[in-house]
């Protein structure tokens, strides 16, 4: 008989990657629902014990020209408490700024909209966060004021109701309206087959809806238009995807110099375009200029009197003035922050704002040359102006993620370069080296995966040295990433490095 001597070799995989890693979802890529299909209970609603954001928690680490809007304020607990969700680490977030006079009014979600169940609704008012409804949605999308009366208008993302018997979750989609007069939401979940409400517009005409819809058996899709006369009551279909608003999904609806526009797509994955009607929503055209360049997730925007939509690849805007014309504006070095709803901004002096990939804000007044007021490691999705304040709105995401005030007074700043490291073992140890500059300190993120989303909850270490050490990690069984970002001695902070990182498995030779 044979003695068989079993015994692990550790390899160790160094490796460096020009991009970082980008996690993906498809929120309609689940089977149809069915009857049978378990659905959630209605959700939790904040109570007076839990409404009020505490202001308990240690202060958030200081960002170069923003001001935390409520230190103390641990969002992402708050938010759990309210609501019974766990925020998402990655995504969890307030994806809807809307000012209201001395108020703004925020919108919450566990991850972004159609990804996981958990939105709140909220009142930020005299220092004081406040959680006034939990909408029964996975995640909150948008809100907006009705043009006429003093009514907040929120549409349903994804509804999480109950199924009733013999049907499912998508039998309906769901609006919400707000009076903050007398604090009271109304639900109105009566619009047939509507599996996510991505936008509403209200106008002289009526409120319009921009839906992805079933045809009623859970598996063909199309995008449609709705419009309402009493404040969401009731809904009437003018267009669907025979009309062209989307064989797949209309994503957000504007009204623009007398007409109304919407961001259709036909393919999910596939850019989206921008359909124009002329006539109240009941034909429509598809612009050329937009077509397979428009990207979907972005809200449509008016600035200095021209209609902007993000590029797909989010390294440039469409501007679609009122002669028209289209004119494209390429961004210098920078793309627009990726899954972010709401990243656009306007203060009192006309002046643009944009969140980054590269966790940046930065302004423009022609659409071409841009400055940078801000330089940090938080991913920042949020942006809107608070008149009341004269402050831009700011916020991130994450389980850090928090809100921000940009004073518009702010000057320009010189983000730092991006150091060019290098990495390597020294026994059991990952070394990492590059070269510094005079004045400058290092800062190490660490992750166990290759997704820094966002970076500063994955702030490891920092130093002044040229070189930094991280013992033993070379010889623990499975993988580390890297990157290294610098910062200036105003507290600018780099973008990220290249991602660097090892892997170490074991090896079990057979008999």
């Amino acid at each position: 008989m044979r003695n068989i001597a079993l015994f692990a070799l550790l390899a160790v995989l160094i490796i460096s990657c020009r991009d970082q890693v980008q996690a993906t979802y498809d929120p309609a890529s689940l089977a149809p629902p069915t009857a049978a299909t378990p659905t959630p209970a209605p959700p939790r609603q904040p109570t007076a014990a839990t409404a009020d954001c505490p202001l308990t928690s240690p202060a958030a680490p200081l960002v170069h020209n923003l001001q935390d809007m409520l230190p103390g304020c641990d969002y992402a607990t708050w938010f759990e408490d309210n609501t019974g969700y766990e925020p998402n680490e990655h995504y969890f977030g307030d994806y809807k700024i809307l000012p209201w006079d001395d108020a703004l009014y925020l919108g919450f979600g566990t991850a972004r909209p159609g990804e996981s169940n958990g939105s709140l609704f909220a009142r930020f008012q005299n220092d004081a966060l406040t959680a006034i409804y939990q909408p029964s949605e996975q995640g909150f999308i948008d809100m907006t004021e009705d043009i006429a009366l003093p009514v907040i208008h929120i549409p349903g993302p994804d509804p999480t109701d109950p199924a009733e018997p013999g049907g499912s979750q998508w039998d309906w989609g769901n609006t919400y309206v707000y009076t903050p007069t007398v604090g009271a939401v109304t639900k109105h979940r009566n619009l047939p087959n509507v599996i996510h409400t991505w936008g509403l517009e209200s106008t002289s005409a009526g409120l319009y809806a921009a839906v992805s819809s079933h045809t009623g058996d859970y598996k063909t899709w199309t995008g449609e238009v709705f419009l309402s006369n009493d404040l969401g009551d009731s809904w009437t279909r003018v267009a669907d995807k025979s009309d062209g608003v989307g064989n797949y999904r209309t994503y957000d609806i504007i009204q623009f110099n007398g007409k109304l526009y919407v961001v259709w797509n036909d393919v999910y994955g596939k850019p989206c375009g921008l359909a124009q009607s002329s006539d109240g929503g009941s034909a429509w055209v598809r612009l050329s200029s937009f077509t397979g360049y428009t990207q979907c997730r972005s809200r449509l925007f008016v600035y200095d009197n021209k209609l902007l939509i993000l590029s797909s690849a989010l390294d440039g805007i469409l501007a679609l003035h009122t002669d028209g014309s289209v004119s494209t504006h390429l961004f210098p070095g920078f793309r627009a922050q990726d899954w972010a709803y709401n990243p656009l901004a306007v203060d009192a002096q006309n002046r643009l704002y944009i969140a980054s990939q590269d966790n940046r804000i930065l302004r423009t007044s022609d659409l071409n040359a841009w400055e940078t007021l801000v330089a940090s490691d938080r991913d920042f999705i949020t942006l809107d102006y608070w008149p009341n304040a004269d402050r831009i709105v700011v916020g991130d995401r994450g389980a850090m993620g928090r809100l921000w005030l940009l004073n518009p007074a702010a000057t320009a700043i010189q983000q730092p370069a991006s150091p060019q490291p290098a990495i390597s073992l020294n026994g059991d140890d990952v070394v990492i080296q590059w070269q510094t500059n005079a004045g400058h300190v290092y800062r190490i993120y660490r992750n166990d995966s290759p997704d820094f989303t966002p970076p500063a909850q994955y702030f490891h270490d920092t130093t002044s040295q040229d070189t930094w050490t991280d013992p033993g990690a070379g010889g623990q069984v499975g993988g580390f990433f890297y990157q290294v970002r610098s910062q200036n001695a105003a507290g600018d902070i780099s973008g990220p490095s290249t991602l660097l990182g090892k892997f170490t498995f074991q090896l079990v030779p057979g008999d």
